[in-house]
């Protein structure tokens, strides 16, 4: 015996119905995978007008490499903290001309000029000098 169910006329999908409403979903989906492709395709043009800041921090009446120090770029980029030697690098900046700052506690800040070039690396050392206003 087979059985076979066979809905009420009018109940089912109306034919049709799929394709009209099938673009309110499809179009925002396919839109965010077009905008993501392009993105992607964009990052290594850009990546191409980038260089690298690197450095040490150091002690001007010693010359030994300062660790912990923070390092800043104006225009802001980035800011990183010196190794344990006094070395820092900050990767990807934008090609331009920038000021390095550094800074340590029992130090005064000090400011070095720098121009970083497209995939290029720009050495930006930075000797600090023991805090003025310190008391012994």
């Amino acid at each position: 015996m087979n059985i076979i169910f066979e809905p009420k006329p009018g109940t089912g999908p109306r034919p049709g119905r799929f394709r009209r409403y099938a673009g309110l979903f499809l179009l925002p989906l396919l839109g965010g995978l077009l905008l993501t492709a392009c993105q992607n395709a964009q990052e290594p043009e850009s990546a191409a007008f980038t260089g690298t800041i690197t450095g040490e921090v150091y002690d001007k009446t010693t010359g030994t490499g300062l660790d912990l120090a923070n390092v800043r770029t104006d225009p802001p980029t980035s800011s990183v903290t010196t190794d344990s030697l006094g070395f820092y690098q900050i990767l990807n900046v934008p090609a331009g001309v920038y000021v390095i700052s550094a800074r340590k506690v029992g130090y005064d800040s000090t400011t070095v000029d720098v121009s970083v070039l497209a995939e290029q690396t720009t050495i930006g050392d930075v000797p600090l000098s023991a805090d003025s206003t310190a008391t012994p």
